[in-house]
């Protein structure tokens, strides 16, 4: 980042103002720009982003927070001139954002006005332009105003030559024909020229755009889209043949089985009927049905359902979950053998229409048609996020909330049930269990009856005992997921680095602090730290580093009420006295390398930051720059191993020609750094509490010789120097030492400075000391602590025992009572969840993400799940469901942490009988010995089909002795004859099969 040249150095932030008003200075910002920021938001208005430490620092100095006013005009908190590097890929162009930036951590949005009276005050970084933006209308159905942050970054390419890829940014609510024109201008094409425009997802995967009034966001296309732009030919043809429609209108692909047959040789999949999909002269399915649903690739795939989906921009949760449910075979096999057609139903209030329906049939005609490897899902997204508008956009969402809104939605969507009647619940009055789940699972079926109900659909226990009267209430209710409590975890491990108070290579260890259901205080983690170092408690300061930025997030304060939101490596310093008693001074310390740059007028320095910030403490605030100097110093030579050489051979150089580091007044920033982590400005805000590290004996008077680096004390932002204020403090300058100055204004040696409680150093490097002397020692030495406490994450978790804790009893909440039909009044009572009856396909959900108040985060403890033979006769009640055996199907995976990540799925083809990793549009072969990992956060089982006799008219029919067969509450269901096959199965067989699914308790 470059550094502003200081016009006037004896200017302050405020004056201005002050002479505008002549008010308090600080007092008039704060008000204004609170006035400022609260206009709303005008379509077509410019708002700019302000980088969020930046602007948390701005209000700690003027006072913006009525809780936060110690370091109200403090020099320290001054922000200096505004920078948003952090903000920026590149600090040149303000267009070229980082990704994932989140409003209200990584930045602030201030109105035209607010900006440039931020600016007018405090000035911003040289060589850096303003980051603005406009706000829009956004939204494709319902139309809210927005302040477009990232504008959508387009990839056009020019037919025949796809290859050579131009980008360009546009706005989501541009229209395709302005695409057009950006292309068409990108690629200098003949104003009289005719072209069109085509959606490229790979080399054969393209699909014309035939609407170019709609906008982007309306086509709801994603980030790095290709779009490739054709140009007539002289004799107008096309280069590329357009397809022929071929197909019914309705775009669906007719008479599709379950891929129909198997060659055994090959593995492939062939079609029963030859005339679906129906294909153009090109080879590829006809416009109609291309177009409505998705594209397809001109070749056919090797093996149906084995085609992967395009990730249309953060849209890896909803790829993940439609794999598995692809995967799931009754499911499947009802939308390719059309039998959802006889279902629809379009006029339930609590369904979408049949349109969900509809587009979901499509798109899994699309996967299992054989026709394509990839597939884009942008018209069944742009159903569902009208359905369901917490699903539209680009945002990452999460895989089993769409599942859930998704089986929700077919099964509405296809409920047999026209009308549905009312049902009065009854009380249990002590019936058998038997009784009550026979009855609550009828009453459910005279109103919802679905594909859905009939493989997804079991009935839970639940039972409520009054702890006063003792009154007990049993409940029977459907569920179509059953999500699991993960065991919590009693303690978590930090790791840490140690910095003794010596010369000596750090040491790392493991600090075992409990989370649940006591917590750690800050007070405890210095204890535990303590014992297990043989430290002293109060002379340690545990701080969390961004290393990357090379700046301090926080620290562990003693009076911290909790640290549970500790997941860094922590750096814990010893002191050689207390830091907390604010006698003396603590000093957060910073390496920066300074570089030159341009001449004459022209000429500037920047600053980057380097190395690990560390800390120094002095017992007085009164000190000298040497002794800075040589506290520093003496920190560095335990922990750089070519210090000691750089800094005699300096001393035998003279420095009368040599380059000094600039001092801050001037170099303020550091250029490229990555301040996206916006934990560094945390609520606890924890920088103000910096420490310090003392090393050497402070020394009033040492000879005069070459140092390696200028001492700087700077603000907390470190990017304005602060040397004259401290020297010029309450009027205590040392005698003489005003006009002992260096040649760059900076601080003299023997120059005392007036150090505040809380400080801020800055040694600042020219580039030929720092490649002399830098280079950390990267040896650690192993603590006992670490070596012995083996791997952070604990042991794997069974499966089994997650069904245990769901079945655990446990004492409702305080503020989730209970009312107690015989008490008449709100109870604590105790509730019991029980498996009554189990699902064709049984959905589990690892409930991996935890909000409780002490563990905010993803719970990545492995679980081990059983691949084959799931038994679930412990767990169940029914006893008709004591047989009851599970085979693994599919698994939804998620990468990362609650901050966001990335999904997959692992899912068995039923055709190949083989495991495959659909990673977005990847889908790749994956052992079965590769399933299990920590990443599973949803599986799917299928229930083992129970064993079939054969009739005397040479059928077969399942064994009734295990599963229920009949239902005497259901609807008749069409005929066999109605229905197409599995290949390896007969008609009678999966007929037979899907009547063995529902719940009897007849018999």
């Amino acid at each position: 980042m470059t550094v502003p040249k200081v016009e006037d150095k004896d200017h302050q932030p405020g004056q201005a103002a002050a002479v505008e008003t002549g008010t308090d200075p600080l007092e008039h910002q704060r008000d204004l720009i609170t006035k400022l920021h609260k206009k709303p938001l005008v379509k077509g208005d410019r708002w700019y982003l302000l980088e969020h430490k930046w602007f948390k620092q701005w209000k700690k100095y003027v006072g913006f927070d009525t809780w936060e006013t110690q370091d109200v005009g403090e020099p320290t908190a001054n922000p200096g001139p505004i920078d948003n590097s952090a903000l920026l890929k590149d600090t040149k162009d303000p267009e070229d954002l980082r990704e994932h930036l989140i409003d209200e951590l990584d930045y602030a949005l201030m109105p035209e006005e607010a900006w440039e009276k931020l600016v007018e005050w405090y000035g911003i970084v040289a060589n850096q332009s303003p980051i603005a933006r406009t706000v829009v209308d956004y939204g494709m159905f319902l139309k809210n105003l927005r302040v477009e942050i990232y504008k959508m970054e387009l990839k056009m390419c020019l037919h025949p030559n796809i290859d050579e890829l131009k980008t360009s940014r546009f706005s989501k609510v541009a229209t395709l024909e302005e695409v057009e024109k950006v292309a068409r201008s990108l690629f200098s094409v003949a104003d009289d020229a005719s072209t069109r425009l085509w959606y490229r997802f790979s080399t054969n995967t393209l699909e014309m755009i035939t609407d170019k009034t709609k906008t982007i966001q309306d086509e709801s296309l994603y980030s790095a889209q290709v779009v490739l732009l054709e140009v007539q030919n002289a004799d107008g043809s096309w280069p590329r043949n357009t397809p022929s429609s071929g197909t019914s209108s309705t775009g669906r692909l007719a008479g599709l089985s379950y891929a129909g047959s198997v060659n055994s040789s090959t593995g492939g999949a062939q079609k029963n009927n030859p005339n679906a999909g129906s294909s153009s002269s090109n080879g590829s399915p006809s416009a109609s049905s291309a177009t409505a649903s998705g594209s397809y690739r001109n070749t056919r795939s090797t093996s149906a359902g084995l085609c992967g989906l395009l990730n249309l921009g953060n849209t890896c949760f909803m790829n993940s979950a439609l794999q598995c449910m692809s995967n799931t075979p009754p499911l499947t096999e009802y939308f390719l053998s059309d039998r959802y057609l006889d279902d629809l139903n379009r006029e339930n209030p609590l369904g979408m229409h049949g349109e969900i329906a509809i587009a979901y049939a499509d798109m899994i005609k699309a996967l299992w048609g054989g026709y394509t490897q990839t597939y884009a899902p942008r018209a069944f997204k742009e159903k569902v996020g009208r359905f369901a508008p917490q699903f539209h956009g680009y945002m990452q969402q999460d895989c089993q909330e769409l599942m859930s809104f998704l089986l929700d939605g077919l099964h509405e969507d296809l409920n047999r049930v026209k009308k549905k009647p009312y049902i009065e619940a009854k009380n249990a009055d002590g019936r058998a269990d038997r009784v009550l789940a026979k009855e609550a699972w009828a009453n459910y079926l005279k109103r919802n009856d679905s594909i859905v109900t009939d493989t997804f659909h079991g009935l839970l226990k639940s039972t409520l005992v009054c702890p006063d009267c003792k009154h007990v209430s049993v409940t029977f209710d459907p569920s179509c997921f059953l999500s699991l409590p993960l065991p919590q975890r009693k303690d978590k491990i930090i790791n840490a680095v140690v910095f003794k108070n010596e010369p000596a290579k750090p040491h790392k260890l493991r600090v075992h602090v409990p989370v649940y259901p006591t917590k750690c205080t800050g007070n405890d983690f210095y204890s535990i730290v303590a014992r297990i170092t043989e430290l002293p408690a109060e002379n340690l300061v545990a701080a969390n580093m961004d290393l990357f930025d090379k700046r301090v997030k926080w620290i562990i304060e003693p009076n911290d009420e909790e640290i549970d939101d500790v997941v860094d490596t922590i750096y814990i310093y010893e002191l050689p006295t207390s830091p907390w008693t604010n006698e003396g001074s603590l000093i957060r310390v910073y390496m920066r390398e300074i570089t030159s740059r341009g001449s004459g007028e022209l000429a500037f320095s920047t600053a980057a930051m380097f190395g690990m910030p560390f800390y120094l403490y002095s017992p007085t605030k009164h000190v000298s720059v040497n002794d800075l100097y040589e506290m520093a110093s003496g920190w560095l030579k335990g922990r750089f191993v070519n210090f000691d050489s750089a800094e005699a051979d300096a001393d035998h150089q003279t420095s009368d020609d040599e380059d000094e580091p600039m001092d801050d007044e001037s170099a303020t920033e550091e250029p490229g750094l990555n301040k996206e982590n916006g934990t560094q400005n945390s609520s606890r805000d924890k920088e103000n509490q910096v420490s310090g590290m003392a090393s050497t004996s402070l020394s009033s008077s040492i000879r005069r010789k070459k140092r390696l680096f200028k001492v700087n004390l700077v603000n907390e932002m470190c990017n304005t120097s602060l040397n004259e204020q401290a020297k010029a403090s309450n009027g205590e300058v040392q005698q003489g030492a005003a006009a002992a100055r260096d040649s760059d204004g900076s601080a003299d040696g023997e120059d005392t400075l007036i150090l505040t409680p809380k400080a801020y150093l800055a040694l600042d490097w020219l580039p030929k000391d720092k490649q002399a002397a830098y280079e950390e020692c990267s040896v650690l030495m192993m603590h006992s602590s670490y070596i012995n406490s083996g791997p952070a994450n604990k042991r794997p978790v069974r499966l089994w025992e997650c069904l245990k804790l769901f079945t655990t009893t446990e004492k409702l909440g305080a503020e989730d009572l209970w009312y107690c039909p015989a008490c008449k009044k709100h109870q604590q009572a105790t509730k019991k969840f029980d498996l009554w009856s189990l699902p064709k396909v049984l959905i589990i959900h690892l409930k991996r993400f935890s909000y409780n108040r002490y563990l905010r985060d993803k719970i990545d403890t492995l679980v081990d799940f059983p691949i084959t033979g799931l038994k679930m006769g412990q767990v169940v009640l029914d006893p008709k469901h004591k047989n009851a055996t599970y085979d693994l199907i599919g698994v939804a995976n998620h990468y990362g942490g609650m901050g966001g990540g990335h999904y997959t799925a692992y899912a068995k083809n039923k055709l190949t009988n083989t495991w495959h990793h659909f990673d977005d549009a990847t889908v790749s072969p994956i052992s079965e010995n590769n399933l299990v990992s920590k990443n599973a956060y949803v599986l799917f089982y299928m229930r083992q089909d129970p064993p079939s006799v054969r009739t005397r008219n040479g059928t077969e029919q399942a064994n009734s002795t295990t599963v229920p067969t009949s239902n005497p509450t259901r609807p008749q269901r069409r005929s066999a004859t109605q229905r197409n096959s599995w290949t390896s199965e007969s008609e009678e067989s999966m007929s037979s099969n899907e009547e063995s699914d529902d719940m009897d308790y007849d018999a």
